[in-house]
């Protein structure tokens, strides 16, 4: 009963013309409807400039782009049509989901670094499912993007994400979570640690607390090389990232990293994984002496990075 009317109404999105990766003999149906209703969300959630958007501004906008104007949400092809979306690639895939039998038109990438997103705080979970969306780069202090959003709202819509960049664009702003903390946790909705395709993670100066770097987390990640984790404030490193293919790492600034660097312990996990060539663990280490160790497991590093460590005794 209700299949049909979906169906139908997807294929209406049908369009004249499209993505320059498509041609008009690939029998395209349209764009897949679930991803159109998620960037139309994504549009609402972040957009100050618009005056229908969940939260327009009242005063003259200095935003980087105007959504309004690039955007063309009104557009039958948005947003796989030629520049009705800015920032968004598509391409074809086939669809077997009875009632949706075809070739639809899906998201594979959203670049906006800087745009002057500017999202609204809300404790919603995602409903939208992007499995093929791969590049996620959100980054640069021009977008402003509370933690309820990323977690709530992005994560969950986006299971085989390969890139994922908010790298100075999460807000400090208190989260309107029920217990009030900035965790992105294991075994919930709120989950980094499913996205088990991640090759790139960038979450520097997220203020995000909890599990990336805990027992439950770290592992289900095995295609991670690199991860920038710059002012946050995780507390410790298992066992487990020693076994990632991991080439560079950035765990400075994180308070609560007030570490020695005796091997076994537990953030100097993070220092031993062998397939490190950059290290960056500036304003973390307070206390201990580099010794030989980490020099013997990481025969193809290139950069050590200890700027501003604290009472660091000895240099092999």
């Amino acid at each position: 009963m209700i299949r049909q009317p979906i169906h139908l109404l997807t294929l209406l999105l049908t369009f004249t013309y499209l993505t320059n990766t498509v041609s008009q003999t690939d029998n395209v149906l349209g764009i897949l409807l679930n991803n159109r209703q998620f960037a139309l969300e994504l549009h609402r959630r972040c957009n100050p400039d618009d005056p229908i958007s969940s939260h327009p501004n009242t005063k003259t906008t200095t935003a980087v782009r105007t959504w309004r104007k690039e955007w063309q949400v009104n557009s039958m092809d948005f947003p796989c049509g030629n520049n009705t979306a800015p920032g968004l690639k598509c391409e074809v895939f086939h669809d077997n989901t009875p009632g949706k039998e075809g070739n639809w038109l899906q998201i594979t990438s959203i670049e906006l670094p800087s745009w002057g997103l500017n999202c609204f705080q809300e404790v919603v979970v995602s409903q939208y499912n992007l499995e093929h969306l791969h590049t996620l780069d959100l980054s640069g202090s021009a977008n402003q993007i509370d933690i309820d959003t990323f977690r709530a709202f992005l994560l969950p819509a986006m299971p085989n994400i390969v890139q994922l960049n908010v790298g100075y664009a999460l807000t400090h702003q208190i989260t309107n979570s029920p217990d009030n903390s900035r965790f992105v946790r294991s075994g919930s909705k709120f989950s980094l640690c499913t996205l088990s395709h991640l090759n790139f993670i960038d979450l520097t100066n997220g203020a995000i607390e909890g599990p990336l770097l805990g027992n439950d987390c770290i592992g289900n990640l095995p295609h991670l090389k690199t991860l920038l984790l710059s002012g946050n404030n995780f507390s410790s490193c298992s066992p487990d990232i020693m076994a990632l293919p991991l080439e560079k790492i950035d765990i400075s600034k994180n308070p609560h990293l007030t570490f020695t660097l005796e091997r076994n312990s537990s953030v100097g996990n993070c220092l031993a994984v062998p397939s490190l060539k950059h290290i960056d663990f500036s304003y973390s280490v307070r206390q201990g002496s580099l010794e030989s160790w980490i020099c013997n497991a990481h025969a193809a590093l290139e950069t050590l990075i200890l700027r501003n460590s604290l009472h660091v005794t000895h240099l092999p």
